[in-house]
């Protein structure tokens, strides 16, 4: 897909683990990112620190050739006039900040939902007079009240919109794709995309995720108490008490990952590969190094897998997670151009 453009989420200085990680961990993981195909990266960091997104930010601007897309984490309700923490002004201002930093486009990162229309229009309008960047606008339908809140932002000048295929939709994904195409329907922003190919997608992908449902959230509709309780949102109410408790309360300014010292990759890299390597059915490669500096067990699970099994990646996906019935039949394609047929006889060896 030469044309469509790649976006990855990256946790500023946390990368796309939830510790902390050396500066040059991050540095190496956002080229090799890039290298391998990543277009945009979409850097925030839940209690919008400047500091913990600003060396990611520099790293895609000045060591790749991708979009450094920074992230404003919304909480609140900028409306409730008896809300003063997180006012219209302070997202303005971070805009302005995020804009100095380097950021080529702003995103508004609404992960919990609770962006409400009218609050949109006032956010976005402000954000379009303040700042020279595209703005992208980001939620998650919980409340099922998404789309309106993209169609009021829409009318104030937002400039991308993340929408998912009908099938994949709706409460914890983002808004309807299908539906938000036919909203705006002979709109003077109208996109016009083929909305009965959108169909057979959305149906396609419907069926699809029936096998994932075990993985599913749990909620069988929308629900407005996210309006109440806000989830995600309090982190650093729960932070602060967190680093009291461990003894760093004093340390809670301090610049990310100053502490820690840079990986020595030449000498790391080759202990891992003297760990790794034998009896590996293929080459250890840097990303498998990135991939264990970031998360040890996981890499340690999968290569173990890889081991005893090699990849299980080609088995289709109803077949790896629920296996095969007596006489079913299934056709792996191991290699290309090249397919093995499989049936479960229901006997046993010996």
């Amino acid at each position: 897909m030469p044309n469509i453009l790649f976006q990855m989420l990256l946790r500023g200085s946390n990368g796309v683990g939830y510790t902390a990680y050396p500066d040059n961990l991050i540095e190496s993981f956002v080229v090799k990112a890039w290298e391998n195909g990543m277009d945009v990266f979409r850097i925030f960091d839940s209690l919008n620190w400047i500091k913990a997104m600003a060396p990611s930010i520099e790293y895609v601007r000045t060591k790749t050739e991708g979009i450094a897309q920074a992230a404003i984490s919304y909480t609140g309700d900028i409306l409730d006039v008896n809300r003063i923490k997180y006012p219209l002004s302070y997202y303005v201002q971070l805009a302005k900040d995020l804009e100095n930093a380097g950021a080529h486009m702003i995103a508004i990162k609404d992960m919990a939902g609770l962006l409400k229309p009218y609050a949109a229009a006032e956010l976005v309008g402000a954000l379009k007079d303040s700042v020279n960047v595209p703005i992208h606008l980001h939620t998650h339908d919980t409340s099922l009240l998404q789309s309106a809140t993209y169609l009021k932002a829409i009318e104030a000048g937002v400039d991308v919109v993340d929408v998912a295929l009908g099938g994949l939709s709706g409460l914890t994904s983002q808004p309807n794709f299908n539906s938000i195409v036919e909203m705006l329907r002979f709109h003077e922003r109208e996109n016009t995309i083929d909305v009965k190919k959108l169909n057979q997608y959305s149906n396609y992908w419907e069926d699809v995720r029936e096998l994932y449902y075990p993985f599913e959230s749990g909620l069988k509709e929308g629900t407005a108490e996210v309006f109440h309780h806000e989830i995600p949102g309090g982190q650093y109410s729960n932070l602060r008490p967190q680093a009291n408790a461990l003894g760093l309360g004093d340390r809670f300014e301090e610049r990310p990952n100053a502490h820690m010292k840079p990986i020595d990759f030449t000498n790391e890299f080759q202990v891992f590969c003297a760990r790794f390597q034998p009896g590996f059915a293929r080459s250890i490669e840097f990303e498998d190094f990135l991939s264990y500096q970031l998360y040890p067990k996981v890499f340690e699970d999968a290569y173990e897998m890889f081991r005893k099994y090699d990849s299980l990646a080609v088995i289709p996906t109803k077949t790896f997670f629920y296996g095969m019935e007596v006489h079913e039949e299934t056709i792996i394609a191991i290699a290309p151009g090249k397919s093995i047929f499989v049936q479960n006889s229901g006997r046993r060896r010996g």
